[in-house]
């Protein structure tokens, strides 16, 4: 089943400011807090910039991707607050089709 374009842009207008969003903070907080990492997730930061790429690109939406990269919807660049980019989040979860979008850019720094 394919997404329309409407269900796409509704879906960018949801995600617009997603950083500042609870629920951005309540899924890195499961996510570093769940694994037996060094890393751990402060639920009372502020300055997250998880932004809407960066979270598409971790669940694994590449419809929503391509959106965001046609309309431009933020830096493809841009780390959150753990240093991390939208690529770094589709690679570390192995969201191949995800990553090959990124990579495909002109723009796009792979280190």
């Amino acid at each position: 089943m394919r997404m329309t374009e409407n269900v796409k842009l509704l879906a960018m207008k949801l995600l617009d400011r997603f950083g500042e969003h609870v629920s951005a903070q309540l899924l890195l907080w499961f996510y570093y807090n769940d694994r037996s990492s060094s890393l751990y997730f402060d639920l009372r930061r502020r300055d997250i910039r998880f932004t809407a790429l960066h979270a598409v690109s971790f669940l694994r939406i590449p419809e929503i991707v391509a959106t965001g990269l046609e309309k431009k919807a933020g830096d493809v660049n841009a780390t959150d607050g753990m240093g991390s980019t939208a690529l770094t989040w589709a690679a570390r979860e192995g969201h191949e089709e995800v990553v090959k979008m990124l990579l495909e850019l002109e723009n796009v720094n792979p280190d």
